[in-house]
């Protein structure tokens, strides 16, 4: 509907229309129709181009290229939708894009581990970790630096998730020691334990960012 008042009445401009189209892509992606997913994500691209380019709009919508093209299998698509975010959000001077980065960095470990690519999806997460760490510290809103903290606890499991999967540690006890010890925003009063089940330990990543 929003895309169709978008398309009919050009007075609203290039920013709406744009943002039509990237809900329109985002919510295909939702149904797990990537392919439509990538085309009405990719439409804005070109329409904040050649009107008023948002960077951080526009790394959110090769982001969400990414992971949909990482969806279909697609892994060097994946990677070429990512790293245009990541430069994108180079250009960026929003006081957010430190965590759009971690985020997409963390989304390329998560591709890479898929892939098997094991050193490489270390080295995402890590610097994912790094990015979200040098966010915690510069915050100044209570909301994203508690945002930045999150991002860092994920990283933190997803790394865990590799050296898990290599048989770094011997049985969930001692998994459970080293991730507790790694990842301190995990458990508070509220929420004692970042996993309920002995059954249910993290052993692989968690769902990309999107």
């Amino acid at each position: 509907m929003a895309l169709a008042i978008a398309l009919d009445h050009p007075e609203l401009g290039p920013k709406e229309l744009a943002h039509a189209y990237q809900n329109v892509g985002f919510i295909m992606r939702a149904w797990g129709h990537h392919q439509a997913a990538i085309r009405s994500i990719c439409k804005p691209i070109g329409v904040r181009a050649s009107s008023d380019p948002s960077y951080l709009d526009l790394s959110e919508c090769y982001n969400g290229a990414g992971v949909s093209s990482w969806h279909l299998g697609r892994t060097r698509a994946a990677e070429g939708y990512y790293r245009e975010a990541l430069a994108k959000l180079e250009r960026s001077k929003d006081p957010d894009a430190l965590l759009r980065k971690a985020g997409i960095v963390s989304n390329m470990g998560i591709m890479w581990q898929d892939a098997g690519d094991i050193p490489r999806s270390r080295a995402n997460y890590q610097e994912g970790i790094r990015l979200s760490t040098e966010m915690i510290a510069q915050a100044t809103d209570p909301t994203t630096r508690a945002s930045a903290i999150l991002s860092r606890s994920k990283g933190y499991v997803n790394l865990a998730t590799v050296y898990f999967s290599l048989g770094t540690t011997v049985g969930r006890r001692s998994y459970w020691t080293w991730l507790t010890a790694i990842v301190p925003a995990y458990w508070n009063q509220a929420h004692p334990r970042p996993i309920e089940s002995a059954n249910a330990w993290p052993t692989s990543p968690s769902r990309p960012v999107t």
